[in-house]
């Protein structure tokens, strides 16, 4: 295989990399099944398989790197859209999501992944320090976002979408009771998806493990403000 290099393999492309928390403890301690872990993974790649034509996906281990070109005016919305269904559709597994997007040079194909967007995504990853997927500072702002969507719809999902946390980054929001058509089956969906996030949080949250704290006590007060 020839190693293309960064000089003509470069491309402007959104980049999200998400890291499964826990996953690999979870395996280790023998919480899930192979059979459960089989179900999540496959999953994951229906979700993120989706939007194929769109967004580029390559998953490793406990990890999945999402991007898309810049300047397609459907890239940071679909790669936006995949990351918020995986974490709903993993959140019914147990599993919740901490991550970075980014925009920037890059080369993904296949299995390959590396550039200055990828490092950035990682380095956000790391920064989210909570079950979240944050944004880079003005990506929103600057999107692009498809032209179908009007001045209205684009505050709309800012507002319930990608809200700003308290310590000033933008995050793909899971939580939001906006989201209720997004589930198959409606509210009993929505409803179902806010119990699964309580259990993880109650099993969680008085841990001995600060980090383990500091990731659930975040999701604790993100679910009581939605009332849940």
């Amino acid at each position: 295989m020839t190693i293309p290099t960064p000089a003509t393999a470069y491309e402007d492309r959104f980049c999200a990399f998400i890291d499964f928390l826990g996953f690999a403890a979870a395996v280790e301690r023998g919480v899930w099944a192979p059979s459960e872990i089989v179900s999540a993974m496959r999953k994951a790649a229906k979700v993120s398989q989706g939007n194929e034509e769109i967004v580029r996906v390559t998953q490793f281990s406990d990890s999945m790197i999402l991007s898309a070109r810049a300047d397609d005016v459907w890239g940071l919305y679909t790669v936006v859209n995949t990351a918020f269904f995986l974490a709903v559709e993993l959140a019914a597994h147990g599993i919740l999501l901490r991550g970075g997007v980014s925009k920037g040079k890059m080369y993904h194909k296949d299995h390959l992944a590396f550039g200055p967007a990828f490092i950035r995504a990682y380095k956000l990853e790391q920064a989210a320090s909570t079950p979240r997927i944050i944004l880079d500072r003005n990506i929103v702002s600057e999107g692009p976002w498809p032209s179908v969507m009007d001045h209205q719809e684009l505050g709309g999902m800012q507002t319930h979408n990608l809200p700003e946390d308290n310590d000033g980054w933008r995050y793909v929001d899971y939580l939001s009771p906006h989201h209720v058509d997004e589930f198959d089956d409606g509210q009993t969906g929505l409803v179902r998806h806010y119990e699964k996030l309580r259990e993880l949080v109650k099993a969680q949250k008085d841990s001995t493990d600060p980090s383990l704290r500091t990731k659930y006590g975040w999701l604790d007060k993100k679910l009581t403000a939605v009332g849940r």
